[in-house]
């Protein structure tokens, strides 16, 4: 049960994470401990050419198409391939990326993806689910790690989200209190004790 709801946080969860590196981390702690792995796939990236670099605007000129000293007329700067290793967990599938290079495979069939993976959007539910996430996975530096910041939160069954946001202004309540006080004695300070004027 429990990694059947695990499983279900984690796809949700998946589709827009707040915090990328320490939420990739999690996943793949999740994917290795609880899902079964199912080999290895190839995914093919084509970064679109945006021309050269106009110092004088600082921004890309745009592909001049043939005349493209960047790409040569392709229309493509560059191609990554990343090799994937691919997970099942609870009747999800999960992707961690294991390398990446530039250098062409042997067998081109062996590319199974090409461009992103697009995800599904759940909106506000991906930011509830991993706050969940954490919650249940133990890790609660990231969980109240994540309590600083807030969202705006529609009408809704968002428990953690509205938590979320009630502990995000009582954080800010608190620090520019302590600002406050702290400007506060400096002018007090400043009273008792003048600076020193040279004569």
């Amino acid at each position: 049960m429990r990694k059947r709801i695990l499983a279900k946080l984690l796809h949700y969860a998946n589709s827009c994470p707040s915090d990328g590196d320490r939420f990739y981390e999690l996943k793949k702690r999740l994917l290795l401990k609880y899902g079964t792995y199912k080999g290895d796939t190839l995914q093919k990236i084509e970064k679109p050419c945006w021309g050269e670099w106009d110092y004088m605007w600082h921004e890309y000129g745009g592909c001049e198409g043939e005349q493209c000293t960047r790409c040569c007329g392709t229309g493509v700067f560059q191609t990554i391939y990343h090799r994937l290793m691919k997970f099942e967990f609870c009747g999800f599938h999960f992707f961690i990326p294991e390398g990446s290079t530039s250098i062409p495979p042997e067998d081109p069939e062996s590319v199974t993806i090409t461009g992103r993976i697009e995800h599904q959007d759940y909106g506000l539910w991906s930011s509830e689910a991993e706050l969940w996430l954490y919650l249940l996975a133990g890790e609660w530096r990231q969980f109240f790690g994540q309590f600083r910041g807030s969202f705006y939160v529609n009408p809704g069954c968002y428990p953690l989200l509205r938590t979320q946001k009630i502990l995000a202004k009582v954080y800010n309540f608190f620090r520019n209190l302590r600002r406050n006080i702290k400007w506060k004695i400096g002018k007090v300070r400043d009273r008792i004790w003048p600076p020193e004027v040279p004569f």
